[in-house]
């Protein structure tokens, strides 16, 4: 997916990545090196959720890179129950998507049942992937997953088919399990999973997600009705713009043609509407059609904005517009450090 025209590859527009949309439970801090540190003392879990809200329908990845610093061998430790308290060991910890009804989840946990011998100890990480109560993977692995205090991303990608690829790694996201979870539907809660005993220490959490094919429409407007509308218009910014030239990532964005464009007020901003110049795909496209939206910030001419490209697929939210006097429009494309300008015709 481009800005423009379609490559061949599935490219993932990064929503955030940092834990600045984590919610932060009783008792968090931020630790000398950054991270959010959360400790569970109790025999509950503790969902440490997004504020993001996704829908499950579209493809997205979402992983945190994490540690569990009660991960000691040998160790255990002490939670509170509501008879007292007990001690654990292996406290597990992991990632969750929930769509109020189901929820996914993988956790992790580190177990070595001959921990003291050095000749059949073999520390291993678990990895439980869940789907409410029923166990739908269960992989034993030591390839680069750090067994101890350091960090290992974990995270669920959802793929074109409606399944989902469990992603793992210290260094780099590999797969290791891919599972059926089509029971989840609508919109759906992320978040990060600290069980019973664990203490997690959240470097960053990454949302990234493929935006799903945006409707052409026309709405209300003909050539006709829009020419009519345009020509006793007073507002400086409605008219006929025309493509004036464009800087692109080529291993990313392609030109789909050299646009003229309509901006017709909506209330909160603009409407973008194609009005010819089409070369890719050029058939599919008709005067008048959505070509995207621009909608206002705080900051004097500059909009957030929403493009279709030349196959019709949305660019998501990263896209953004500007009003460079009266007379040019920049539509830029920061994920792909890539622009498109348009000049107002007279």
């Amino acid at each position: 997916m481009t800005a423009l025209w379609a490559q061949s590859v599935t490219v993932y527009s990064t929503n955030y990545n940092g834990f600045r949309n984590l919610q932060r439970p009783e008792g968090a801090i931020v630790d000398k090196q950054g991270r959010l540190v959360v400790e569970n003392g109790t025999d509950s879990p503790i969902l440490i959720s997004d504020s993001t809200i996704i829908d499950v329908s579209a493809p997205f990845k979402y992983y945190a890179r994490m540690a569990n610093l009660h991960n000691s061998e040998g160790r255990t430790y002490k939670v509170k129950t509501a008879s007292g308290t007990k001690r654990v060991s292996e406290p597990r910890w992991g990632v969750c998507l929930d769509d109020g009804t189901h929820r996914l989840t993988v956790m992790l946990s580190c177990s070595n049942e001959n921990w003291n011998d050095e000749v059949r100890g073999n520390r291993t990480m678990h990895v439980a992937v869940s789907l409410d109560d029923r166990l739908l993977s269960a992989i034993d692995t030591d390839e680069d997953v750090k067994l101890d205090h350091k960090l290992t991303a974990v995270g669920v990608s959802r793929q074109d088919d409606g399944r989902y690829s469990i992603l793992l790694g210290a260094e780099r996201l590999r797969e290791v399990a891919t599972v059926d979870a089509s029971a989840l539907s609508g919109t759906a809660i992320i978040g990060i999973v600290a069980d019973e005993g664990s203490k997690v220490a959240i470097e960053r959490s990454v949302l990234s997600y493929s935006p799903k094919a945006a409707p052409l429409t026309t709405r209300e407007w003909t050539p006709e009705s829009l020419a009519a509308h345009l020509a006793t218009s007073v507002d400086p910014y409605e008219g006929y713009w025309t493509y004036l030239d464009r800087e692109l990532e080529d291993k990313w964005l392609g030109l789909g043609g050299r646009y003229t464009i309509a901006l017709v007020a909506n209330g909160n901003g603009y409407d973008i509407l194609y009005i010819e110049g089409a070369q890719v795909m050029g058939a599919k496209w008709q005067p008048c059609q959505i070509k995207g939206t621009m909608t206002r910030t705080i900051f004097t001419d500059n909009y957030r904005a929403r493009w279709i490209d030349a196959t019709g697929e949305d660019m998501g939210d990263d896209v953004q517009a500007a009003f460079e006097g009266s007379s040019i429009l920049n539509v830029k494309f920061p994920v792909f450090k890539s622009q498109l300008r348009f000049s107002k015709q007279r």
